[in-house]
């Protein structure tokens, strides 16, 4: 299988790493920019300040929270704008120097239907939509060894992989190296930190075989909760943090007929296993037949990603913890399921155990094709079965996926420990 990651992050630098474009007018004459460190909060929030002229790609879907760059000299009658690629320059000079044998350039953020397998040769650098800067006041609570609160400004940031194979360990080593580099040292002029509105995507290689894809898809529905406990709860569908960003796959079949175009999020909605377990006995045999009765890849998107309305949403709203819509783009795209449940790390061994975890997902949906007695669920009512003469009702629970996937105890015992923390 081939897979890769995105690796979202908030990255930290001290102004002297700026390297601000200057100004220069029809004369000649060259005017130095330079950074604006205090924007009043409405004029990062409101159309008056940078949302009314700045393209949509320079912002992040959230409140602006870095400094500006301002030039008097400037044409336009916006004399402050965001940052462009000053702060993706920096990363690219860090990796440059604490990474010389891995290949990484600068890349715009692209839409979906522009993104073709092609570019996912080396390691890119690009803007994240969904995180923004702490704002220079809050830096040392995030990276403590910065003490200054005024010559120092975060910006969110992505590292998105090249596609690598299971085949070797070349892609867990470059992660290591990158991430160390991206972290920074004690007493450098960069550095990173996550938030909880860094995530960790995740994308394998999606099956070729329908079937599989479909097993897959049933697994996602019947495991989402017990899977998003091996992450911390502001990655879980339930949380505040997860709406409009990854909220459930379950929301198609328990709550189809809440469907409004004019709502944007259904983070709100019971997902929960009570849920399923408050539906009539035969729920999962509904679930997997409106799954099989999917003829393609495309189908199953919309289902599982439900609703599709919405600009940019014509495969399904991305935004759910397993993005199926990734199988469903034109062939020239990467061909991956996109696994979205995890918060940011800067940790190698958390991206590895997690990647390993999703390839296992992958495999266990074959396993399943090929021995269908074996899944574990069949109602989410419950069976009674007999132990020692006791009647026990059948669990959630995700150490039997564990074992199905072939996994080594000490992964286990890793797992087992993330989800007593969390």
């Amino acid at each position: 299988l081939t897979w890769g990651v995105e690796l979202e992050f908030v990255f930290a630098f001290h102004e002297s790493q700026l390297e601000l474009s200057p100004v220069v007018l029809l004369d000649g004459v060259s005017h130095p920019s330079t950074p604006q460190k205090n924007l009043p909060y409405k004029f990062r929030r409101d159309t008056n300040g940078f949302r009314n002229e700045i393209p949509s790609v320079a912002l992040p879907n959230r409140v602006y929270n870095s400094w500006g760059v301002y030039n008097e000299h400037r044409l336009s009658n916006k004399k402050t704008i965001p940052y462009q690629w000053q702060v993706h320059n920096i990363l690219d000079k860090v990796l440059d120097e604490k990474c010389p044998t891995i290949n990484h350039h600068i890349e715009m953020a692209h839409s979906i239907d522009e993104k073709e397998e092609i570019m996912y040769n080396e390691w890119l650098i690009i803007r994240d939509h969904s995180v923004c800067g702490v704002g220079s006041q809050n830096i040392p609570t995030w990276l403590p060894r910065v003490q200054s609160t005024r010559n120092w400004d975060s910006y969110g940031l992505e590292l998105a992989s090249p596609i690598f194979g299971t085949d070797s360990n070349q892609g867990f080593n470059e992660i290591a190296q990158i991430l160390e580099a991206t972290k920074g040292t004690s007493h450098g002029l960069t550095g990173a930190f996550i938030t909880n509105q860094c995530g960790l995507h995740v994308h394998i290689q999606a099956p070729t075989d329908l079937q599989v894809l479909k097993e897959l898809a049933v697994l996602t529905i019947v495991y989402e909760s017990e899977i998003a406990k091996l992450h911390p709860h502001c990655r879980r569908p339930e949380h505040l943090n997860a709406r409009y960003n990854i909220e459930s796959n379950r929301l198609r079949f328990l709550h189809k007929d809440e469907e409004r175009r004019a709502r944007h999020t259904y983070g709100d909605l019971d997902v929960s296993n009570a849920a399923l377990e408050r539906q009539p006995d035969d729920f999962l045999d509904t679930i997997r037949e409106q799954i099989n009765n999917c003829s393609d890849a495309k189908e199953l998107a919309l289902l599982m990603n439900w609703p599709n309305h919405g600009l940019g949403h014509e495969l399904g709203n991305r935004s759910r913890q397993v993005n199926f819509t990734t199988a469903a783009r034109p062939k020239t795209a990467p061909y991956t399921i996109e696994f979205r449940q995890a918060r940011g790390t800067l940790n190698a061994t958390d991206v590895r155990k997690w990647v390993e975890f999703c390839i296992g997902l992958i495999r266990v949906a074959q396993f399943y094709v090929d021995n269908p007695g074996r899944f574990p669920m069949k109602s989410f009512k419950g069976f009674l079965v007999d132990r020692n003469e006791e009647s026990v009702a059948e669990r959630f629970y995700i150490l039997d996926l564990m074992r199905d996937m072939g996994m080594s105890e000490e992964d286990k015992s890793y797992w087992r420990t993330r989800m007593a923390r969390f």
